[in-house]
């Protein structure tokens, strides 16, 4: 075969495979390049703190008022001093818990639920003078104070959530359950057939109450990491009146002296206007 020919042949057979095959295809490098979408952050709006502290008392309020009652035919008459809070109870604690919602960046709305307790002190009772008799000396020992209550509010954070210290202001109101409060009244000093020691009244004093409460208070929180921190707060908060339980008051004989009007000791007090400090750590949701 000549070479011309042969030439001309193997030429035919690779177009005709040109042809078959079709055209090149061009090669996509674009299937080996990895596309990353940054995922968006949560909003964290919702959060859940849990903290605790301990009341101061301003002494705007009394938690027994001064009376002077006389007893029947004027023969004897039973002086009760004033008494605060402080002088009732020991240092107030409180364990609370917060549920709340941020609107926006400076605005949260939230429910609080508090449980708070106090022990019981003694204090001087005052003292019944007796015409012709002399002096008696009173003792009171107080019932521990219980309560549990919530509050719903508002609070406004000066700076933006990006902010890591972050000042506010909250407003609130609410109710609290006050455990019924008891006081257990002995004489000081021995006097005509009343010894030292004696008990001469263990009952009821303040009854079951449910006070309404408001509370304005200045905090400052510290952003730890992006959806956890810590804060405190402190401020002013006032609790209404207690409910009087004159149930046992009015069957009291001490010492064959009936006192008439021993109601009037529980009345109009029991109110509570302190400072609440608050620690506590919210995680964002």
């Amino acid at each position: 075969m000549a070479p011309a020919r042969a030439l001309s042949i193997v030429a035919f057979f690779a177009a005709c495979s040109s042809l078959l095959a079709g055209p090149e295809r061009i090669s996509d490098y674009s299937k080996d390049k990895n596309i990353v979408e940054q995922a968006a952050e949560p909003e964290c709006n919702w959060y859940f703190s849990l903290g605790g502290g301990f009341d101061l008392d301003y002494g705007g309020t009394e938690f027994v008022r001064q009376h002077d009652i006389p007893g029947f035919f004027g023969l004897a008459n039973l002086h009760t001093p004033a008494r605060d809070w402080d002088d009732a109870f020991d240092l107030p604690y409180r364990v609370q818990a917060e549920l709340g919602y941020a609107v926006g960046s400076h605005v949260e709305l939230f429910g609080r639920f508090s449980y708070n307790a106090a022990d019981g002190r003694t204090t001087d009772g005052g003292f019944i003078s007796v015409i012709g008799v002399g002096t008696l000396d009173l003792r009171n020992r107080w019932d521990d104070y219980r309560a549990y209550g919530g509050e719903v509010g508002l609070r406004y954070l000066f700076l933006s959530k990006e902010s890591r210290v972050r000042p506010y202001l909250s407003l609130s109101g609410g109710a609290t359950r006050v455990d019924n409060i008891d006081v257990r009244v002995t004489a000081a000093n021995t006097i005509a057939n009343i010894t030292a020691g004696d008990v001469l009244y263990d009952g009821k004093f303040y009854g079951n109450s449910t006070v309404a409460t408001g509370s304005v208070l200045a905090g400052l929180e510290v952003r730890v990491a992006r959806c956890f921190s810590v804060g405190a707060d402190a401020g002013l908060r006032y609790e209404s009146k207690l409910a009087a339980d004159d149930n046992d008051l009015n069957r009291v004989n001490v010492g064959g002296f009936i006192f008439p009007n021993l109601n009037r000791l529980n009345d109009n007090a029991g109110d509570r206007l302190f400072c609440p400090v608050t620690i506590y750590a919210k995680i964002r949701f």
